[in-house]
Parts: structure tokens; sequence; C-alpha cells
């Protein structure tokens, strides 16, 4: 016979979409409650929900509340039907029944909305992402040209539709060293996509100094709509035509970048990141070392730099050695030739990570003693 308390048991607590999939109910950073999930106390322990069993269906703001008064003391899963599209961020939990217990517990669940795309230099203006397939194959074979994808590039979810970033609010993203972007986890819904316009460093002593680098050749704000069935993974391209340097002027880009394999190659999915704080510099006189009247760029947090602004003419463009690090960019030396009016991007600087001396953990000296906590309090009492 089990001997209940006059108290009744309850269960309650809410169910939200965890958007970043932490586990955490975060609604300062846009996380909201999810109505219509229905959830039960699994008193058969069969992982199927009975007509007799505690079960409610979570409310406007997600909220719930089962009374348990009735079920026999013991430990018991509390469990959700998940909706379609989202996955259960939250571990499974163990509910005791009897003493007129009070439990709270709130399931998160992310949504599995996935937006991709690629922003790429849309050389000829034509709004798509072309290749050369000089032998007609269908594939981009290695001598072929691509219209390559663009480091740095902001992308956001614009939640409030007032045309401008606001913040963590707002689900956002920064394309990688091959141009692509991905923003997880959006609720279903219609929004407007973003993309924010990008500017080069003129002046590589001022970084204020700075001049419009793209012009958009596709819709900078696109209005989406996802939901968990067809539309729960959207593909979505930008493109962005490199603005020409002035007449009889050329330009040099690229990104420095950890080259985690050493193959030169910037190769993101093996692990490859971008290198901020590296010099790259014109050796004017070809000396191998960096004097103080030659142009250089500073890479930014992303890998990336700029030399704008350069007169016609062949060059050696260096970097200067990032201390831990092995140049493994091939060719080398980077050798340039500039016509007027050419933008020579993708001039990429790889650093191979094998010479960075190995973490030295410290030694800590552990010790302690073993007590006997008779009163439960977690000290050592006098006595």
């Amino acid at each position: 016979m089990n001997v209940r308390s006059p108290q009744e048991d309850t269960v309650s607590g809410i169910v939200f979409a965890d958007n970043n999939g932490n586990g955490l109910f975060e609604p300062l950073l846009g996380e909201v409650g999810l109505p219509g999930v229905e959830v039960f106390l699994d008193t058969k322990a069969d992982g199927q929900i009975q007509g007799f069993e505690p079960n409610q269906i979570s409310g406007p703001g997600g909220s719930f509340g089962l009374d348990v008064s009735d079920v026999d003391s013991g430990s018991y899963q509390l469990l959700q039907i998940l909706r379609t599209g989202f996955t259960q961020t939250t571990p499974t939990a163990l509910i005791t029944v009897g003493d007129g217990l009070s439990t709270v517990y709130n399931f998160g669940n992310q949504p599995q909305t996935l937006i991709t795309g690629t922003v790429f230099e849309d050389f000829n203006s034509n709004g798509i992402q072309d290749f050369g397939d000089t032998n007609g194959n269908g594939v981009l074979d290695p001598d072929e040209f691509v219209e390559r994808g663009v480091p740095g590039f902001q992308i956001y979810v614009d939640i409030n539709n007032n045309g401008r970033f606001d913040g963590l609010e707002e689900p956002n993203t920064f394309t990688d060293t091959n141009g692509e972007y991905a923003i997880v986890g959006l609720l279903p819904g219609t929004y407007t996509l973003r993309i924010i316009p990008r500017d080069v460093i003129t002046d590589p002593n001022d970084p204020t100094a700075t001049s419009q680098g793209f012009i958009a050749t596709t819709p900078t704000d696109l209005t989406i709509t996802v939901d968990e069935f067809e539309n729960s993974n959207l593909e979505i391209d930008f493109g962005q035509s490199p603005v020409l340097p002035p007449i009889g002027r050329a330009n040099i880009s690229g990104i420095a970048f950890i080259d985690d394999n050493g193959d030169g190659q910037a190769e993101p999915l093996d692990g490859d990141r971008p290198l901020p704080n590296a010099i790259i510099y014109i050796d004017a006189n070809e000396n191998g070392e960096r004097d103080d009247d030659e142009r250089f760029s500073l890479t930014d947090q992303f890998g990336r730099y700029d030399i704008p602004e350069i007169d016609p003419g062949t060059y050696i463009v260096r970097q200067e050695p990032f201390p831990g690090f092995t140049d493994s960019t091939t060719p080398q030396p980077v050798i340039i030739t500039l016509a007027a009016g050419d933008n020579a991007d993708f001039v990429n600087f790889a650093n191979d990570p094998t010479n960075l001396p190995p973490a030295v953990l410290p030694v800590v000296d552990l010790g302690g003693i073993v007590f006997n906590d008779i009163d439960g309090n977690g000290q050592i009492d006098p006595g």
C-alpha cells in the first residue's frame, strides 16, 4: 500500500524553442515558448502516451502543468511528443512522485531549419555563380575558372524588420574562407534575410579610411518562409561584384589562414581557419623583408587583407613570418602581374602550425581528507 501525503504532487514547466541548442531557456536571446506540444508522465514506462497517464498540451507561452497526485509513489520519465522539425536539447527528466513534491522541468527543442548559401564574386554581374566549363562535362575541373566565394560578409535575419542589424538577438553569421554561411534554428515563420555591405580599408595605417569594396548583383534583402516541411532547408546565394580600382590602378586582396594539413589550400572543412593580425606586404625591392616605404596590410579577424590602388606592374607579395608557423603557401614566392583595372583577389597565404610548441599543462598537486560527514553539511566540524 502506498502512503500518500495530503499535499498534491505537481509537475510543471515550459516547452521552449532552444534556438542555439544549449539546453537553456534564454528569452533575452529571442527564445520563446512552444505551444501545442504534448507532455506526459510515462507511468507505464513504455515511451508511449496512454489515455490514463497525466498529460497536457503546452499553452500559448509553452507552459504546461500536470497533477500527478493519483500516481503511485515512485520515479517516472517525463516525456514530450516532439513536433516535426525539432530536436530535443534537454536530457530526459526522471520525476519522483510522492510526499507532495512540486517539480519544475523545462523542455528545450531546437528547430532544425537551416539556411545556407555562398557569397560569391560576380565578375560578370549576372547574379549567378559561374564557372568556365571549357570541356563541356558539366563539372568544375582544376584548370577551369570559377567565381569564388568571398569571406567576411555578414548575413543576418532581420527579426524586427527595421533594416539594420540589432545585435546578438538577431540570428547572424559571417561567410567563411570559401564564402559559405549557415544559419540554424529559425522557428517556422516569414523573415527578412539581409547581407551587410563590405568595405575595404584604403589606408593600412588608418582602419577608419574605407571605401566601398563590392557592388551587390543580387538582392541584398530577401523575404523567406521557413517551416518544418519542404522549406526547412533553404539555399540562398548572394552575388557581389568587386568595385574596380581607379583608372590606371589595380588592387590586391586575399586571406591568410592556418593550414592545418600543410597543403597550401584553404579548406575550412578540414579544420583550416582564418589567421588574423598577419602582415601582408609588397616586397618592392625584392629583399625578402618589409621596408618602411613598402605597401602592406594587416589581416582582420576573418584573415582578410586588401592592398588597393596599386600601379600596374609585376610584384612579389609576401607575408611576414608569423611566430610558431611555417609558410606553406604554394607557389613561393607569390609573384603577381597587374594591369590597369585588375582586381587580383584570392592572393592567399598559408601558415602551417606544425612548429607551434605543444601545449604545456601545469602540474597541480592534489590532496585532501576523506571524512565521515555525520550531519551531511559538507564541512569538517570540530569534534
